[in-house]
């Protein structure tokens, strides 16, 4: 299995570096094998910036040889990760805020569970699961609560977590429904690709 880890960025000057470095460190020490086979790719989904983002990641590709990045002219982090993921090759789309609110060991999970062939099409790094490990404000938690009950109660899902900043889904998997998802520009796209993907009988895992 190869695998496309994509971070959508959107005027993130200030933290893209920092991010870029931790991911392909975590994936230097957990999954150099990925790397040497040429199986990873690292992918900056910059969209609608006006700062110097893409300009940080030319400059790090100098030393990150698999890391790449798409640039798209309209805000919306769905429509960057639609323009990157239609036209990939790799056999798995995962992605990541760029905040890096998540620990980094979600990816190892979503990697090594593929890597398992435990038979789901998608995972979700929930952060509805008890033990999961993420930093972010009360404010923040209130809406995010909200927000997911809200989604069951209008389309009776069984995945925990409509908006975890941590997915992952087959290519095959996208491709087959992209044609529902892909005009979701913005937030919600992440909400839409669960939705579909589930009233479409793929099997969603949640992990922690």
């Amino acid at each position: 299995m190869s695998y496309l880890i994509t971070i959508p960025a959107y005027n993130e000057a200030e933290v893209i570096k920092n991010t870029i470095l931790e991911v392909n460190r975590y994936i230097k020490i957990q999954f150099p094998g990925l790397i040497e086979q040429n199986k990873v790719r690292i992918c900056v989904a910059i969209n609608g910036t006006t700062d110097a983002t893409a300009e940080i990641v030319k400059a790090a590709q100098k030393n990150i040889p698999y890391l790449s990045f798409t640039v798209t002219q309209e805000k919306g982090r769905g429509i960057a990760l639609d323009r990157t993921w239609s036209s990939a090759t790799e056999d798995v789309f995962l992605y990541v805020d760029s905040d890096l609110a998540y620990s980094l060991h979600d990816i190892g999970s979503m990697i090594s569970s593929y890597e398992n062939e435990k038979g789901w099409h998608l995972a979700v790094a929930s952060r509805r699961i008890a033990g999961s490990v993420v930093k972010r404000s009360t404010i923040r938690t209130f809406f995010t609560e909200g927000y997911n009950i809200l989604i069951k109660a209008l389309f009776f899902n069984k995945f925990s977590d409509a908006q975890a900043g941590c997915k992952s889904i087959r290519k095959d998997v996208y491709l087959s429904i992209r044609h529902k998802v892909h005009n979701y520009n913005g937030w919600f796209f992440d909400t839409a690709l669960l939705i579909y993907a589930e009233k479409s009988g793929y099997m969603i895992k949640d992990l922690r």
